[in-house]
């Protein structure tokens, strides 16, 4: 009797439990975000805080994210159908030995042919801005007339008064030379050990791949109804199959651009080949306007030395990217990324503005995946209603059966 009455007692009805968590769910999430609103610095520094922290788990998944399908191409195509592994944990550890392979292979050619030619091209870049300036100053020299009008006493006066300000803003550059030195040295190597902690970590997330999904999709269903479950999870399979297949096929016709500018400026004897090449294949990462980014700065490169070269470079690039966005980026990524170009302009400019470059490279695709959640999640709720919504019009209603009378 004692535990029957126990088990009816509204404070150990499950119903009201669940009530009760909602509650405490939804007063925690107001009062975050009345504090984030009212206290914003507060928030942002614990934010950027908190992300210090996880920043070698944050870079791990990242390069476990970029590097998976390699791996997955690897362990299908080479490992299971050429040599026939038939186990699977011993197949896809040879895969991760064979993609961090060409992963260090591809940083020692970044560091010992890439890296000196592009510091090679800066430093001949900069003698000729150097160079052309000296020039301009001989031509003004040799000009009389350009100095005619100038009043050399009020220049002079100038440089008087602004010799003491010289003096102390190089003095205090010197002071504070050591301690930012050592704090730059310092962040450096934070940079660096973070890098090698992230490689590590991604090593084991996808060495563990299968497992860990097993754990998340566990979670969401213990945590989360089963409709709503299978509603989150293939949004989410399909919100990373946007996004992978996008990085993954634009940094391959990314890379192709870039070797098909290089190929053709050495065939035309174009200066800067390198350094030029390597800024189109970047901004080529960026949706629409990359091709013109880097095009224009080629230009403007080219157009310090020589002009005629700088006419030549626009015209192969503009071939180029024709080849590009009619049949090999079409080829390689299928349709277009399938954002309006005014999300696109928006997807820039605010990816651009919160994260800087990285931020407009995946602004398109993070604009993309935001986009299409709710369109899948509309889908599957409209499919299971009595509507049947098309083309931005209800075609027909479906009337509800009633259930069968006894």
């Amino acid at each position: 009797m004692t535990g029957e009455g126990k088990n009816n007692s509204p404070f150990f009805d499950k119903k009201y439990m669940v009530i009760s968590i909602h509650l405490i769910l939804v007063i925690l999430a107001g009062s975050i975000i009345v504090k984030a609103i009212t206290d914003w610095k507060s928030v942002y520094s614990v934010i950027g805080y908190v992300f210090r922290i996880l920043s070698p788990f944050i870079l791990g998944f990242c390069f476990a994210f970029i590097l998976n399908p390699l791996v997955k191409w690897i362990n299908s195509k080479f490992f299971k159908r050429f040599f026939k592994f038939r186990k699977e944990k011993t197949s896809l550890y040879l895969s991760l030995f064979v993609t961090y392979f060409i992963l260090i292979g591809l940083v020692v050619i970044l560091m010992f042919f890439v890296v000196p030619q592009i510091y090679f091209s800066l430093v001949d870049l900069s003698n000729i801005i150097t160079e052309q300036y000296f020039i301009i100053l001989n031509k003004l020299d040799n000009s009389p007339e350009t100095w005619h009008n100038i009043n050399i006493d009020s220049i002079i006066s100038i440089v008087n008064n602004s010799i003491p300000q010289i003096v102390n803003y190089i003095s205090g550059i010197t002071t504070n030379l050591i301690p930012f030195l050592y704090n730059t040295s310092i962040s450096v190597l934070k940079g660096v050990w973070n890098v090698i902690l992230g490689i590590i970590i991604s090593i084991y997330m996808l060495g563990d791949r299968d497992n860990l999904l097993k754990n998340i999709k566990r979670l969401i269903y213990a945590l989360i109804p089963s409709k709503s479950s299978s509603v989150i999870l293939k949004t989410a399979r399909e919100s990373v199959n946007i996004f992978s297949n996008y990085v993954t096929g634009k940094t391959i016709d990314s890379f192709i651009i870039g070797c098909i500018t290089f190929i053709l400026m050495s065939i035309f004897q174009l200066d800067f080949k390198m350094l030029i090449s390597i800024l189109v294949g970047i901004t080529n990462m960026i949706p629409y306007f990359g091709p013109f980014i880097g095009g224009a700065i080629g230009v403007l490169i080219l157009l310090i030395k020589t002009p005629l070269n700088a006419i030549l470079f626009a015209v192969l690039i503009l071939i180029i990217q024709q080849f590009d966005g009619l049949y090999l980026g079409p080829r390689i990524l299928g349709e277009s990324t399938g954002l309006k170009p005014l999300w696109v302009i928006f997807a820039i400019i605010v990816g651009g503005s919160m994260f800087g470059v990285i931020g407009m490279l995946i602004g398109g695709r993070t604009v993309a995946v935001v986009g299409n959640s709710p369109n899948s999640v509309s889908e599957d709720r409209l499919k299971n209603s009595e509507v049947n919504y098309v083309d931005g019009k209800v075609h027909s209603v479906q009337k509800k059966t009633s259930p069968p009378q006894e």
